[in-house]
């Protein structure tokens, strides 16, 4: 028997991380929670199916699985590069994604990270990978008091940008955030930072996450200065994203103050407006009196 702890259940399976670091897809059992550990064999893993293959096709497989001894291990996936995301807590972390949304790469951006990333999530779903990433960096203390969480995104490929792309990886985030937090129990932030192609390729530090990177610059303009501000490595996350939120306020108070007098001066027009017809009305009423015979007559 082997030990894991589950850290996704779906439909007709689950997915547990085994004490080695990797995932395994496990048939669904009764009773079962997230974070729970459990004990599997054999009989357990979840098989994908698999399809009957022609001769021909069976025989340029294994010419393949030739090639690979004589040349080396091809990549584990033809899938098409789509997008960065990075995730910063303290550990700070980019995971590359392919258009079938597995990682196909990452970079562990500070020692924090790398403590905690493991290469065996390579190729799996990109929402199995956080989980577990995220769960390891529960485990070793990152949540701590009330944590605010940055994902920063960028297109690999400017053709591949959709907008329903963009809105169902921030949803995977979200999701797991959401998990993540009644795990922890505690309230987590969250910030999403799109970065465009510019400021991707702008970026002058590969070792500050294009999500950090994003946000410095936007802080960069709401402070109107010449160069990305200053930035020391060991700000945390928190403080950076509270800066940001506190600067984009109060940049956009003045505008809302000025929207609100707008209001108030057009409302006051009217009503000033409103009151001289009434004047107007009631004077046009006093100055025209009836008569014995019941005439009005104007009133001198």
């Amino acid at each position: 028997m082997r030990q894991a702890m589950v850290v996704a259940i779906k439909k007709q399976h689950m997915v547990a991380l085994d004490r080695e670091g990797g995932f395994v897809r496990l048939r669904l059992k009764n009773g079962l929670a997230e974070g729970q550990t459990i004990y599997y064999d054999k009989e357990d893993y979840v098989k994908t199916p698999r399809k009957s293959v022609p001769l021909l096709t069976a025989v340029a497989a294994l010419l393949v699985v030739m090639g690979m001894t004589l040349w080396g291990p091809l990549p584990y996936s033809q899938a098409k590069p789509l997008m960065l995301v990075s995730m910063d807590i303290n550990p700070s972390i980019e995971f590359r994604l392919d258009d079938e949304f597995c990682v196909y790469e990452s970079s562990p951006l500070n020692q924090e990270a790398k403590n905690l990333w493991q290469e065996k999530w390579i190729g799996e779903p990109y929402e199995d990978v956080l989980t577990a990433y995220l769960e390891v960096v529960r485990a070793n203390g990152y949540i701590q008091e009330e944590p605010m969480i940055l994902f920063g995104y960028a297109w690999i490929n400017e053709k591949d940008e959709s907008l329903e792309t963009m809105s169902y990886v921030k949803g995977i985030n979200n999701e797991v955030m959401l998990a993540l937090q009644d795990k922890a129990q505690r309230n987590i932030g969250i910030e999403h930072i799109e970065v465009d192609r510019s400021e991707f390729l702008s970026r002058s530090d590969e070792s500050i996450s294009v999500g950090k990177w994003g946000l410095l610059v936007r802080m960069d303009a709401l402070e109107q200065t010449s160069g990305p501000i200053d930035y020391h490595p060991s700000t945390d996350i928190s403080t950076l994203i509270k800066r940001y939120r506190e600067e984009k306020e109060e940049t956009l108070a003045p505008e809302k103050n000025t929207e609100i007098e707008r209001m108030w001066k057009g409302q006051s027009d009217k009503m000033m407006q409103q009151q001289d017809r009434n004047d107007e009305s009631s004077k046009s009423e006093t100055m025209q009196l009836p008569d014995a015979a019941g005439n009005n007559n104007r009133h001198k």
